[in-house]
Order: structure tokens, then sequence, then C-alpha cells
């Protein structure tokens, strides 16, 4: 069932980066951004309301800085679309795994720990060959802005996922705890009504009183 959710994202994805190649020709990338920002916003607050979830953290500073590069990286890919043809910038985009496996290589090494598969190395810059050899054939002088540009998204891309997958663990943990209250929360009420019926009194509901 992901992998049935993963085939939808992408398809919606591709949506958006059509929607945006059209929207380009007539408003500003920041424009574009900020209306994305807003239906994200009120898809997601109509989702929080309704699963009665909270937006309480414990990370503040790990989630402003993850939601200003976030914000970076898709300013620039915005542009890149309106500046690029559309598979081109798609296909520059894409380059977030790469970025990402660069990014957990040098964090290996400057940590001094046990270093991935060599061949893991060779693919990676294998990829970013693959990349040299899209733009050199194929992008024209005046294009090379928005293909750089392309490049600096994907990148920011990876760092903001590499933040959102340090940010989990920390965040899981009280968020399991909420919800194994809400869950005792239920229990109680259950039993207090089943013994308030049957006439036993509702102790829990006096727990803790003298």
């Amino acid at each position: 069932m992901q992998s049935l959710w993963m085939l939808v994202a992408s398809l919606l994805f591709s949506v958006m980066s059509v929607c945006v190649k059209l929207a380009s020709a007539q408003y500003s990338t920041s424009e574009i951004v900020c209306y994305r920002g807003l239906i994200g916003m009120l898809i997601l607050g109509s989702l929080l309301r309704l699963h009665g979830g909270t937006l309480r953290t414990t990370m503040g500073a790990s989630h402003f800085w993850r939601g200003l590069v976030g914000v970076a990286a898709l300013w620039l890919w915005f542009f890149a679309i309106g500046q690029l043809p559309l598979a081109m910038a798609v296909t520059l985009n894409a380059m977030s795994p790469l970025w990402i496996a660069a990014m957990l290589f040098t964090a290996s090494l400057r940590k001094g720990r046990n270093l991935p598969d060599w061949r893991l190395v060779l693919a990676i810059l294998m990829g970013f060959a693959g990349v040299i050899l899209l733009l050199q054939p194929s992008i024209h002088a005046s294009q090379w802005v928005g293909g750089l540009l392309a490049l600096i998204s994907s990148f920011f891309g990876g760092s903001s996922a590499n933040e959102e997958e340090a940010a989990k663990p920390a965040e899981a943990a009280p968020a399991n705890q909420q919800n194994r209250d809400r869950r005792n929360d239920r229990h109680d009420r259950r039993r207090n009504r089943h013994r308030h019926q049957h006439g036993d009194g509702p102790d829990v509901l006096f727990r803790g009183t003298p």
C-alpha cells in the first residue's frame, strides 16, 4: 500500500510541476511559492484538526531551519522550472538523493566511522557525471543560471530531507506518549460509563482525591 501512495505522490508532483510551468508565464516565482504554501497550510491544518494533532514541538529551532531551507529549495526549483525545459528542471531537482548520499558519506569521513562500500561512492560520482552529460550538450548559454539554481535547489532539498530524518526520533517519543495518554483516557471513560451503568460508581473520575 505504501508503494501505491508513493506512485500517487509522484503523479501529484508531476502535475504540480506542469502547473508551475504554466503559471510561471503570468506570475512571479514568489507568488507561486506563496500560493503553494497557503494551499498546503490549509490542507495540513485540516488534517491536523481532523486527527486531533498538535503543533507543539520540542525542536523549534530544527523545524525553523528545515522550513527555511525547504522554502529556499522550493523557490529555486520553481524559478528553474520557469527558465528551463520542464524535463531538464525536474531531472536536475531529482538529484537530491545524490546530495543526501554525498552528505552522509562526508559526515562518515569527518566522524571517523566505518567507510561505506566504495562501489556506492562510484555510483554517486557516476550520477554527478550523468548530470554533467545532461547539461553540456543540451543547455543553452542563456539557461546556465536556471540550471545552476536547479542544482542548488536539489542540494537544499537534500539538506531539508536530512533535517527531517534527524528530527523524527525526537519528535516520535512525545507523539507516542500523547497517543498512549489518549488511549488510556478513552479506556478510563468507557470503564467509568460501564461502572456508572451498573451502579458501581465512577471511582476513576476521583482518582487521586481524598
